[in-house]
């Protein structure tokens, strides 16, 4: 993937690529991304999801530590020390709960998606993500279809008969 649309994935969602840094034996996030441009929209969705709850968390924690000793809208409780503390240990164990992209590549025409610290939920949505890579070209994100010999790949009609016309 280029290395601008690389930059991206790694600021908007820095707590999934924090160990990119620690060498090729723990993360080949080092390397970036091992594949196309195409399928840039499938992992920033999925990122997304998987960043959900820190998000909310975080917001939930922000907006307490604002309107700590205050009613912040009419008729509200005031917000306590204790309220705002529960949201930032809620935040943390969000955090925590991140698990850390290990590796992204392609293989045989599909997405693959390698991270440390799954639970179910992400799993299931690294599974979605994978599905789907399969019908969407790797190069532009258009649909697309599974072909080649030898090395597979999933391409839009456009970037096969650029394929076939290379080979």
């Amino acid at each position: 993937m280029s290395p601008e649309l690389t930059q991206n994935l790694f600021e908007r969602y820095p707590l999934l690529f924090k160990n990119r840094h620690q060498g090729v034996h723990r993360s080949l996030m080092g390397f970036g991304f091992a594949h196309d441009d195409g399928w840039y929209n499938l992992l920033n969705v999925l990122f997304g999801l998987i960043y959900a709850d820190y998000e909310q968390a975080k917001s939930r924690y922000a907006y307490l530590r604002e309107h700590e000793g205050q009613a912040p809208y009419k008729g509200a409780d005031v917000v306590s020390a204790v309220e705002v503390e529960r949201a930032r240990l809620k935040m943390a164990s969000a955090e925590a709960a991140l698990p850390q992209a290990v590796q992204v590549k392609e293989k045989f025409g599909t997405l693959r998606v390698y991270m440390d610290g799954c639970n179910e939920a992400v799993s299931a949505y690294i599974t979605f993500a994978e599905a789907l890579s399969g019908s969407t070209c790797e190069k532009c994100g258009a649909p697309g279809r599974r072909q080649g010999r030898g090395w597979i790949r999933t391409l839009c009609d456009t970037h096969a008969k650029a394929q076939a016309s290379d080979d």
